[in-house]
């Protein structure tokens, strides 16, 4: 007890979904990864503006999930995840301020 411990990891002994879960939980703890909400017109081109916005800002759009079904989402209204990797926390409300700019409600999530 209270001595500190070390782990050798090489390719022999290291599980590689872990690793890739253990990184990815550290991006989105350290605000990397973030997932943005969003409550849209459901008309052409509005995933397409978000992502420019997103692009521009220089993030990088990992998964986007569109969902217009849903009985909570009002008619011609649709649903948008957008989960984005940014440089860091500010780098995701500068992106956020920018598409609220634009119009757009959005509500940023960190629990991905």
């Amino acid at each position: 007890k209270g001595k500190k411990v070390g782990l050798i990891v090489s390719g022999g002994n290291i599980d590689s979904r872990l690793l890739s879960t253990l990184i990815l939980r550290g991006l989105v703890r350290d605000g990397r990864i973030t997932r943005l909400t969003f409550e849209i017109d459901d008309t052409p081109g509005q995933l397409s503006d978000i992502s420019r916005i997103i692009g521009q800002a220089g993030a990088n759009v990992i998964e986007v999930i569109h969902q217009r079904m849903m009985q909570t989402v009002s008619l011609k209204r649709a649903e948008l995840e957008v989960v984005i990797e940014a440089r860091d926390k500010q780098h995701v409300e500068e992106i956020i301020q920018t598409l609220r700019t634009a119009g757009f409600t959005v509500h940023a999530d960190n629990d991905v």
